[in-house]
């Protein structure tokens, strides 16, 4: 019996490194991941008389803004976390990241002066297919903006990214119609705005992990999602899990759901 010791002392000494490299590569992995999916936001139309879900008053916009700013939330912008979680830079004890899906034209009439008034830096996600035809993501929205008015955000200091070429559910798309979409509107954001759009939001929250592939191929580097759990896919091309906002979101509850309560 004896001689089955140093052999068992091998097994589970073998086991505990194991472990300790799944643990070092789950490490990796969640390095790459947001780590608490509601501190980002994620804010649609901005409009006086929202007639969707997807709208909300510039009234509770500001108190939104307000109870951020009353407890001492620091509004930080998002290439801030990105440049957080690639390299490990420390973040605040309390942080959120505000952004802003289909840039709406009530966005640029409210939002804009808001986050100016405020001194609080945010990422517009634009569908360039929708932006060059002037027509919104849904007909319940105050309209779409404009490249010169893309143009005066990015004069701002604001972050312009892009939410795909044509808003479609990128999960059904096949390779080349997935890198289409994403060509596009790099080119148009390129062209238009001279970015260099790395940054990438799914509409609806949509994609399959198979897919995340061709994001990296194309040069994305994150990807938004909303709260929807993907799983977590390819540790080098990081996640942003968001909040959606909507017309009847009370503030308060923003505020828990940044402070995890």
């Amino acid at each position: 019996m004896k001689i089955h010791f140093p052999v068992a002392k091998i097994f589970f000494a073998s086991l505990n490194i194991g472990l300790i490299i799944f643990a070092l590569s789950w490490i990796k992995i969640s390095d790459r991941l947001l780590p608490n999916a509601v501190n980002v936001i994620c804010y649609h139309d901005i409009t006086p008389n929202p007639s969707s879900q997807w709208g909300r008053t510039p009234d509770d916009l500001k108190a939104d803004f307000n109870i951020i700013k009353n407890n001492n939330i620091n509004v930080i912008s998002l290439n801030t976390l990105i440049n957080s979680i690639l390299n490990g830079n420390s973040l605040p004890e309390r942080w959120v990241v505000l952004t802003f899906d289909d840039v709406t034209k009530g966005q640029y009439e409210y939002a804009r002066p808001l986050l100016k008034e405020y001194n609080f830096p945010a990422t517009f996600y634009a569908p360039t297919d929708l932006v060059d035809s002037g027509k919104p993501v849904i007909d319940e929205y105050t309209g779409i903006m404009t490249w010169q008015e893309l143009e005066e955000l990015v004069s701002d200091g604001f972050h312009v990214a892009s939410h795909s070429h044509t808003h479609k559910d990128l999960s059904y798309l096949s390779e080349s119609m997935l890198k289409d979409e994403i060509r596009e509107s790099q080119f148009l954001l390129n062209t238009n705005l001279g970015l260099d759009a790395v940054d990438f939001a799914l509409p609806f929250g949509l994609y399959s992990l198979e897919q995340e592939k061709y994001f990296k191929e194309m040069r994305i580097r994150s990807i938004a999602l909303t709260t929807t759990d993907h799983g977590d896919g390819d540790p080098d091309l990081i996640k942003i899990r968001r909040f959606e906002v909507k017309a009847d979101t009370k503030s308060n509850k923003i505020l828990k759901i940044i402070l995890g309560n």
